[in-house]
């Protein structure tokens, strides 16, 4: 992960809005794994597209999020030539609830299951 990477550089643990904090504050260690962070984002979409030809993706992060920029830079770095990405975009809903959501519903349709509910979440 990101946060494992940038302690491997510098022997310190943070989180991942301290991380965005120091980019910000243009640390060499977290400018070098943000750099790689957007690497590797741009080749994961690019594999995507090339795959499944959507016309949209939603990034759903913390960093893309915090970062400005974050998504020029991924949409500067694609390379496929039979590419067809109208949108490339972030998530409107900041946290994992709208993945656990879209998990459950998955998980419901693909085993017919009218009454499940994951162990993780409360009834009210």
């Amino acid at each position: 992960t990101i946060i494992n990477h940038y302690k491997e550089l510098t022997n310190e643990e943070i989180d991942i809005i301290e991380f965005t904090n120091r980019y910000k504050n243009e640390c060499p260690y977290a400018m070098q794994v943000y750099a790689e962070f957007i690497k590797n984002v741009s080749i994961t979409v690019n594999n995507i597209s090339t795959m499944l030809n959507p016309k949209t993706i939603v990034i759903n992060s913390i960093i893309v999020e915090n970062v400005a920029g974050s998504i020029n830079l991924i949409k500067n770095s694609l390379h496929s030539q039979i590419m067809h990405l109208d949108i490339l975009t972030t998530s409107k809903f900041r946290s994992k609830t709208n993945v656990l959501g879209l998990t459950h519903g998955l998980i419901k349709d693909f085993l017919n299951i009218e009454n499940y509910t994951p162990k993780d979440v409360k009834r009210n």
